[in-house]
């Protein structure tokens, strides 16, 4: 037993560090990508790799919140994290239809926004999915003036 929990330690102490450099890119990207594929992907790879640290957390100690406590906060937080990359993609999005001269290239964008997001609509509660259903409407409202 004293050998394998002595393994365990090492392999704790070695992983926790790559881990915690992965989690900690992975909450930056989240919030601040403006892409879903990205948004979606980064945020299941943080909540992979902080589920790993909770369970080092017994070999290894970590400094301010342990693991287990951000991940918590991560899961609970997630609508919330989910409305905030909605509002930088409209943002950005907006941006975009602007600088289009074409009704049909501004309908187009506008249409991108909506399937992009619906591709992941199963991870989006449904609060979050009126929004950005709505967000859509507007921007094809603002894609057909001139």
């Amino acid at each position: 037993m004293g050998l394998f929990s002595s393994r365990q330690k090492r392999y704790a102490e070695c992983m926790a560090p790559q881990w915690l450099k992965i989690a900690n890119d992975c909450a930056k990207i989240v919030n601040t990508t403006k892409n879903p594929k990205t948004f979606f992907e980064r945020h299941d790879l943080l909540v992979e790799k902080l589920r790993a640290l909770s369970e080092l957390e017994r070999y290894v100690k970590f400094s301010g919140q342990k693991p287990h406590a951000v991940l918590s906060d991560v899961l609970r937080r997630k609508s919330a994290t989910i409305h905030d990359f909605i509002d930088r993609y409209y943002v950005e999005t907006l941006s975009k239809i602007n600088d289009l001269k074409t009704t049909k290239a501004k309908q187009n964008r506008a249409e991108s926004f909506y399937n992009s997001l619906t591709l992941y609509s199963d991870r989006i509660d449904n609060e979050n999915v009126r929004y950005y259903t709505d967000l859509y409407s507007w921007l094809l409202s603002m894609a057909g003036d001139r």
